[in-house]
């Protein structure tokens, strides 16, 4: 078993690592200034609770303007996103989707950066990933070999995962 002593410092070794990673911007952005930061840029979404149905077939018009004309379901802020449902269920996985441009890598970006700076404290561990980064292995794996392979700094906290209270909150991009 690990030494836990090394949990809190492997942690805020990766809220430094993933903040420098997350708080670059690309090329294309640093054109525009420094005014182009992602605090400038990012205006919250509006978080609409779905059924897994409606996740599955979703409307044809996923405009912003059709989505806020539907009065029947919640909206739900980006603090409250894992909170219970309607049903009273505790919310345990959440599918954003959207058209191209909408904005949600950008969404997914300011979580990230927010939670390095303790504005998430809900989560004590956040790990992002994207598609890409998953999608070497061609048979089912564990997440332990993607984590360590990419936040190696890590290493001490993948075998606490299944078996500790750690609030984490992967993020699949």
């Amino acid at each position: 078993m690990p030494n836990t002593l090394f949990l809190p410092d492997a942690i805020k070794k990766h809220q430094k690592s993933l903040s420098a990673w997350f708080s670059n911007q690309p090329n294309e952005e640093r054109q525009f200034g420094p005014s182009f930061s992602l605090d400038a840029i990012h205006v919250d979404p509006v978080i609409r609770e779905s059924s897994l149905e409606q996740i599955l077939k979703p409307s044809p018009d996923l405009t912003i303007q059709h989505q806020l004309q539907q009065p029947c379901r919640q909206v739900i802020s980006l603090q409250n996103l894992f909170d219970v449902d309607a049903c009273g269920r505790q919310v345990k996985n959440v599918v954003l989707y959207g058209t191209v441009g909408t904005g949600k890598s950008t969404l997914i970006k300011k979580m990230v950066v927010d939670w390095c700076h303790g504005l998430l404290p809900r989560f004590e561990l956040v790990i992002p990933f994207s598609c890409e980064d998953l999608s070497h292995s061609h048979v089912p794996i564990s997440l332990r070999r993607p984590i360590t392979k990419k936040y190696q700094h890590l290493r001490d906290v993948v075998p606490l995962l299944g078996s500790s209270n750690l609030k984490v909150l992967f993020i699949l991009n």
